[in-house]
């Protein structure tokens, strides 16, 4: 799950790095920067909390029956998990809206 948490940052830094793109030809790309790194931030460390506050679990099959034994965890993490996917209407969604706007 580390290693997919990881990857995941990898990819996201593609999205940062757009706005810095435009910096000279768009007056909203700070804005975007800053909705989008603030929106992330949280998120990811939303996720990377719940993986550190159940470290026995290694793999993704492991947090299965997550929500079973501790609801609020696997609520946290199913929600950290889709605003880093993107998903309306979470923080990173808002955030590569912004960006591509901007862009």
């Amino acid at each position: 799950m580390r290693r997919l948490l990881g990857w995941s940052t990898v990819r996201q830094v593609g999205y940062l790095l757009m706005p810095v793109a435009v910096a000279d030809r768009s007056g909203e790309a700070l804005f975007a920067l800053l909705v989008y790194l603030g929106g992330y931030a949280v998120t990811n460390l939303a996720a990377f909390a719940v993986v550190g506050a159940v470290p026995d679990r290694r793999s993704v099959d492991d947090y299965e029956g997550l929500a079973a034994r501790s609801p609020w965890l696997g609520a946290a993490l199913v929600v950290s998990l889709l605003s880093l996917v993107g998903t309306p209407p979470t923080a990173v969604f808002l955030g590569k809206l912004s960006v591509f706007t901007a862009a």
